[in-house]
């Protein structure tokens, strides 16, 4: 890969080092994840249960003649 990488003419970038802290590092990307995932988990659980009520709205309303 190294090789390949040279050949390029691009050089090598080394890994960040997260050093003593990586536990806080990889529990803050986590819960990160985790909260984003259940605002969209959420989002359309609401959405679907929305439109849902908007169905059962629209089936109760009167028809006018017209339609």
């Amino acid at each position: 890969m190294l090789s390949s990488v040279r050949r390029r003419g691009l050089r090598e970038v080394p890994m960040i080092e997260l050093g003593a802290h990586w536990e806080f590092i990889v529990a803050a990307y986590l819960g990160t994840v985790v909260v984003v995932a259940a605002l969209v988990g959420w989002t359309v659980y609401d959405a679907r249960r929305t439109r849902g009520r908007i169905v059962e709205l629209e089936a109760k309303r009167p028809r006018r003649r017209g339609q």
